[in-house]
C-alpha cells in the first residue's frame, strides 16, 4: 500500500520588479505628455491619454506571472527618509488590473464627453496624474507609502470635482478637500502612533505588536477606519460623496464612484483583515479582530440602508448614483466586518467583498457612463425633465436595464452571486455566536436589497419609459 505525504505548503517567491514603480510614474508622464500637446493638438492631446491609459492597463496585466509565483517587491529605499516600497500580492494585482482597466475606458469615453466641456486639457492632466495616485494606493507595502499615494490622489481628484468651476462644484470640492485633509490627518497619527510604539509601518499580519498598545489598540484602529472610511463613502462620513459625484464631468463621476473609493476600502481591508490579525490561525487575539469586526458590520449596515433610503428620495440622476455608491460601499464594509468578526473562518465574507468590489466597478461606472450618453443629448439629469427617452437610446436603455437588474441583485446577473456570498457572510456570522443584534442586521440586509431594486427602477423609468417630454435633444 502507497501511503501519500502530507502536502507541504511551499512559501511564496519573492520576485523584484520595476514594473510597480513604472505602472506608477507613466501616468504622471502621460500627464505631463497630454498637458503639452494640448496646447498645439486636441486630437493628439485625447490619443495620448488614451494611450498612456492603455499602456498601464498593459504594464498591470505583465505582472500576472509574477505575482501568480509569489510577490513582487521594488523600493526605492532613500526616498523622503523612510523608503517608498513596492509589493504587490493578488489581491493588490486585481485591484490594479481594476482600476487600469475602467479607467482606460473611463479616458477612452472622455475624448468624445470633453469636447462638450470646458478646459478638456486641464481634465486630462489631473486624469491621468489621479491613477497614478490610485494605483499606487494598490501596489505599496508599507501605510507610508499608501498616505503617500492616498493623499496624492485627493489632491489630484479635487481638480476633477471643481472642474466646472460652478458654484455648486466649489462649494463640493471645498467639503471633499476638507474631508480628505481631516482622514489624512487621521491615517497621518494613526502612523506616528504605530511607528513610536511599534517601530514599523509594514502591512503584514501585526496583532501580537498591535495587541501591546492595551486601549490604545482601539484609538489606533478609530483613526484608520476613519482616515480610509471618508474616501470609501461608511456613514457617517460619506457625507461629501453625493455633493462631488454629482458636479464632476460624468467620465470623472464614473471613476470617482466605481475605483476611487474603492481605495479606501482596500486601506480598510489591509487594516482589519491584515494588519490588525495574528499570524496564528488559532491564536486567542482573534477575539480583539472578532470585536473590531462586530463594529464594523453594523456600520457597513447603516451605511447600506441609510444611503439606499437617501437614493429613493432624490431626484437627479447622478445624485441617485451617488448614494447608491455609498449604499454600495456598505455591502463591501460589512463584508470586510465579517471576514474580520469570523477570523480564520472568515473565508465567506472575503469572497463576497472582493467580488462585490469587481461587480461594482462595472455595473457603477457603466451606468454612471450611460447617464453622461443621456446629458450629452438633453443637458438634464432631473426626474421631472426626462422621460421616453427608450426611443432616441435603445441600446442604453437595454445595456441600464442589464446594470440596473445587475446592482440589484437579480439572479442571473453578477451582483446577485456577490451579494448571496455577502448574505451567506452575515448569516455565517450570526450563527458563530448567535447575537440577536446580528440576526437583526441579516433582516436589513434583506431589507435594504429590496431598497436598491426600488430606486434602480424608478431611476429607469423616469429617464428611459412613459411618455416622452420636450427634451430638446442636441446631436454631439
Amino acid at each position: 500500500m502507497f501511503f501519500t505525504a502530507p502536502a507541504v505548503e511551499k512559501p511564496l517567491e519573492t520576485i523584484q520588479s520595476i514594473l510597480p514603480l513604472l505602472i506608477v510614474l507613466i501616468p504622471m508622464a502621460g500627464a505631463v505628455v497630454a498637458g503639452l500637446i494640448g496646447r498645439l493638438r486636441e486630437d493628439l492631446r485625447d490619443f495620448a491619454a488614451t494611450g498612456t491609459a492603455l499602456t498601464v492597463f498593459i504594464m498591470t496585466l505583465a505582472l500576472y506571472p509574477h505575482v501568480s509565483r509569489g510577490i513582487v517587491v521594488y523600493s526605492l529605499p532613500r526616498f523622503i527618509g523612510l523608503g517608498l516600497n513596492f509589493r504587490v500580492d493578488f489581491l493588490g494585482f486585481v485591484f490594479t488590473a481594476l482600476a487600469s482597466f475602467i479607467w482606460f475606458l473611463a479616458t477612452f469615453y472622455s475624448s468624445e464627453y470633453m469636447r462638450h466641456e470646458q478646459a478638456p486639457t486641464r481634465y486630462y492632466v489631473f486624469l491621468l496624474f489621479s491613477l497614478g495616485g490610485c494605483l499606487g494606493v494598490f501596489l505599496t507595502a508599507d501605510f507610508f507609502s499608501l498616505f503617500l499615494f492616498f493623499e496624492a490622489m485627493t489632491l489630484f481628484s479635487y481638480a476633477l470635482v471643481v472642474h466646472n468651476q460652478s458654484p455648486e462644484a466649489m462649494a463640493a470640492g471645498r467639503n471633499y478637500l476638507y474631508m480628505g485633509i481631516f482622514g489624512g490627518l487621521c491615517l497621518l497619527s494613526a502612523m506616528i502612533i504605530l511607528f513610536t510604539r511599534v517601530g514599523t509601518l509594514d502591512i503584514v499580519p501585526s496583532l501580537e505588536a498591535a495587541g501591546a498598545l492595551g486601549e490604545l489598540r482601539y484609538l489606533l484602529a478609530i483613526l484608520f477606519f476613519i482616515g480610509f472610511g471618508i474616501k470609501a463613502g461608511a456613514a457617517p462620513l460619506h457625507i461629501w460623496l453625493p455633493q462631488a459625484h454629482p458636479v464632476a464631468p460624468t467620465p470623472a463621476s464614473a471613476l470617482l464612484s466605481g475605483i476611487m473609493i474603492k481605495t479606501g476600502a482596500y486601506g480598510i481591508i489591509r487594516v482589519f483583515n491584515l494588519f490588525l490579525t495574528p499570524p496564528d490561525g488559532h491564536s486567542p487575539l482573534w477575539a480583539i479582530t472578532g470585536e473590531l469586526g462586530y463594529w464594523i458590520i453594523w456600520i457597513g449596515i447603516v451605511t447600506m440602508s441609510v444611503a439606499a433610503v437617501l437614493a429613493l428620495s432624490q431626484t437627479h440622476a447622478k445624485r441617485v448614483l451617488a448614494y447608491s455608491s455609498v449604499s454600495q460601499m456598505g455591502y463591501i464594509v460589512m463584508g470586510i466586518g465579517a471576514a474580520a468578526y469570523l477570523g480564520y473562518e472568515g473565508a465567506m465574507g472575503f469572497a463576497g467583498l472582493s467580488y462585490h468590489i469587481l461587480n461594482h466597478a462595472f455595473f457603477k461606472a457603466g451606468m454612471f457612463l450611460m447617464v453622461g450618453a443621456v446629458y450629452l443629448r438633453t443637458h438634464d439629469l432631473n426626474y421631472d425633465k426626462l422621460g421616453g427617452l427608450w426611443r432616441s437610446f435603445p441600446v442604453t436603455a437595454a445595456a441600464f436595464l442589464v446594470a440596473g437588474a445587475a446592482i440589484s441583485g437579480f439572479p442571473g446577473f453578477n451582483g446577485y452571486a456577490s451579494k448571496t456570498l455577502l448574505h451567506h457572510a452575515i448569516v455565517e456570522a450570526f450563527e458563530h455566536h448567535h447575537a440577536s443584534s446580528l440576526w437583526v442586521a441579516e433582516k436589513i440586509f434583506t431589507v435594504t436589497g429590496g431598497l436598491t431594486f426600488c430606486y434602480i427602477l424608478r431611476l429607469f423609468t423616469s429617464i428611459f419609459t412613459g411618455p416622452a417630454r420636450a427634451h430638446g435633444l442636441n446631436c454631439p
